[in-house]
């Protein structure tokens, strides 16, 4: 009897435990049947020495499949970076589901292998002194490409980031049926080099990656930024006609009705968009006067706009409209309360260089970039009409 109580005990203990055991934790045993595309690859070896301590924030993510799967391509562009590792002085959050090998003294992030997408990320310290020597990341950018094998053809030139952790600049190359993201990032323990090659016939998603890269590093002395996503889809209330003028200098533009200026200081006009209580939008105004620079000096002069972080991402178009010539990329914009992504537009006019972001929700199915287009074709010069009040 006492045998059988005993066993009967022993039963419900090892029933509680499998209950209370996380439900992660079971998913992680299961991720042994994720591969990698580096496994079986000479020369290639997994390397855990890099990873660092996990009580960092993470950034906002969007999964849905499990430990045991590979991320789904609409996955790509919200990761859960909530793995983290320290290279160079410098700590960085990489997708949690992603695997560190190493070969020649050279890193490589890996995602799980999958035919929805092909991406790796190498990272390395630049050892070559005419590239560290360069007074600025754009210069250094400039000197790297001209050292990259001739295969290499470039399809975007060098931008610069500046973010309150962390300064960078990157350029973009193809290479056959690869697009590859070169980033250059200033850390304590030397400038590191990034490069995203990406299969672009399976997706186009380089410069998420880069951009939630950047914004998950700091500083060994610093502490991680704090951002927020909304994942909600907010497709059929977007406006995207301009009709409302603003006037900004010697020109005038026009924005959505139900955008509201929300400041105006600093040289910086912003106007928001809510629906439902949250800024799902977001178009910033900022004119400088020319003083001799060239649009490309104000496209990349830095897009710190306190307390928010702007990132510059993917490829960069340079062009003419009525006359002005201007320069358009994609554009991130970070908030601990919030964040956005659109578009960085520079706009030469004859008196000055006018800056604008055009920012939509996270989730956008392109909204944002039709927003933009037509804000760039409602600008009107007013100069002449200033001369006549006058």
């Amino acid at each position: 009897m006492i045998k059988k109580i005993s066993i009967l005990v022993l039963s419900f203990l090892l029933i509680g435990c499998q209950i209370n055991t996380p439900k992660n934790k079971i998913n992680k045993q299961n991720s042994s049947n994720i591969s990698y595309p580096l496994e079986n690859v000479d020369g290639f070896k997994e390397d855990s020495s890099l990873e660092s301590r996990n009580g960092a924030l993470s950034l906002p993510s969007n999964i849905t499949s499990g430990y045991d799967q590979a991320y789904t391509k609409d996955e790509l562009k919200n990761l859960d970076y909530n793995k983290e590792i320290l290279f160079a002085n410098m700590y960085m959050r990489i997708p949690s589901k992603a695997k560190v090998f190493s070969k020649d003294n050279e890193y490589f992030i890996d995602l799980p292998k999958t035919s929805a997408y092909d991406i790796t990320i190498s990272l390395d310290k630049i050892r070559d002194d005419k590239i560290i020597d360069q007074e600025d990341l754009v210069k250094a950018c400039n000197v790297l490409y001209n050292k990259l094998p001739n295969t290499e053809t470039i399809l975007s030139l060098p931008v610069a980031n500046c973010l309150t952790n962390v300064d960078s600049a990157y350029f973009i190359c193809k290479k056959d049926d690869y697009k590859y993201t070169h980033l250059l990032v200033k850390a304590p323990g030397g400038l590191i080099q990034f490069t995203i090659k990406e299969n672009s016939k399976l997706s186009n998603v380089s410069s998420d990656i880069m951009t939630d890269l950047l914004i998950g590093m700091y500083k060994t002395s610093d502490d991680p930024l704090e951002v927020s996503k909304d994942f909600t889809d907010y497709t059929n209330e977007i406006n995207i006609f301009a009709v409302k003028a603003v006037d900004l200098g010697d020109v005038s533009i026009k924005i959505p009705e139900d955008f509201y200026l929300n400041q105006d200081k600093n040289g910086i006009k912003a106007f928001i968009s809510k629906k439902s209580g949250s800024i799902v939008s977001e178009i910033i105004f900022k004119v400088e006067d020319k003083k001799d620079k060239k649009i490309e000096d104000v496209f990349n002069s830095g897009s710190v706009i306190y307390p928010a972080n702007i990132v510059t991402n993917d490829l960069v178009k340079k062009d003419k409209l009525e006359g002005y010539p201007y320069m358009r990329a994609g554009s991130n914009f970070y908030l601990p309360l919030y964040s956005l992504r659109g578009e960085k537009i520079v706009i030469e006019t004859k008196e000055s260089f006018l800056t604008v972001y055009v920012l939509g929700p996270v989730v956008d199915n392109n909204q944002s970039r039709i927003m933009s287009t037509a804000i760039l074709n409602s600008i009107k010069d007013v100069s002449h009409e200033t001369k006549k009040s006058l």
